[in-house]
């Protein structure tokens, strides 16, 4: 369940199961939010607007859920436009975004997707919710940083 969220329905608070209300998080790279922020800062020459503008809205429909960056490369027959054959799973990613852009909840669900797949032995569920392509399936341990630093620095064992 999503943590508790006041909606206020006939004077309750409503519970909203996370696998069922989850918008799969989409993500681009650096380069590409750059580009986007110049051209709605106004950086450009008055021109250039119309190909700008194209090429960033294109850049943003090329965008990735961000479990598919965990996946293994296309074949051959399947890769999109641009992919080179050097592209390979990535291991580490830092999402970077504003607070309640969905960071969390990402993380939250894909842990849930993974952990409920691996239980019931079925990888294609978490492959279908998660856009993944991997092979085993990763195991997902999610941990707060902040709270695993307050363990070390305050309790005898972590120290």
């Amino acid at each position: 369940m999503l943590p508790v969220i006041p909606i206020k329905t006939a004077g309750r608070v409503a519970h909203l199961p996370l696998a069922e209300v989850y918008g799969q998080l989409r993500v681009i790279e650096r380069t590409q939010i750059k580009e986007f922020q110049r051209l709605t800062q106004g950086e450009f020459r008055p021109e250039d607007e119309y190909c700008r503008r194209a090429r960033a809205l294109e850049n943003l429909k090329q965008s990735e859920g961000v479990f598919a960056l965990f996946s293994d490369p296309l074949p051959d027959a399947e890769k999109r436009k641009g992919q080179t054959s050097e592209q390979q799973r990535i291991e580490r990613m830092l999402l970077i975004g504003d607070a309640g852009s969905g960071k969390t909840t990402t993380l939250h669900f894909g842990a849930l997707a993974l952990a409920d797949a691996l239980l019931r032995n079925d990888p294609a569920s978490a492959k279908k919710h998660l856009g993944l392509r991997a092979d085993p399936l990763p195991l997902p341990i999610y941990m707060r940083l902040t709270l695993a630093k307050k363990w070390l620095r305050d309790t005898p064992e972590g120290q």
